[in-house]
């Protein structure tokens, strides 16, 4: 590893370098939370059928055999979008648990693919 002698702290790539991929992970970010033909699409599905629904999403996300980290935060950012909608809808009530248990599973299923990838 190469050391950033302006940090003493830091080992790995210059902190400029990583700057510039945080930046570029921010733009991505906000350009998919801006989605507003995304954003309907979620918020157009009935959160009690939630789970179903993520388990549908994910298994057509790969299901064409192609795998990869674009592919696999997308499906983590609309676990997220789930659970803030039925945050929103529910009110931290007990169905808000099902969707952290969603979020999990999607977690779960990211890394089970990863691993089958390999």
């Amino acid at each position: 590893m190469s050391r950033d002698t302006t940090n003493p702290f830091h080992f790995g790539p210059p902190l400029e370098r990583i700057s510039e991929v945080a930046h570029a992970l921010k733009v991505i970010g906000d350009e998919l939370d801006r989605d507003e033909r995304f954003r309907s699409l979620v918020d157009g599905i009935n959160i009690t059928e939630s789970r179903q629904t993520f388990y549908n999403v994910a298994m057509k996300l790969f299901g064409d055999g192609n795998f990869n980290w674009g592919r696999v935060v997308a499906l983590f950012y609309f676990a997220y979008r789930l659970v803030v909608k039925e945050s929103i809808e529910e009110y931290f009530g007990a169905t808000a648990v099902q969707v952290v248990g969603i979020f999990l599973t999607g977690l779960l299923l990211s890394i089970v693919l990863v691993v089958l990838r390999r």
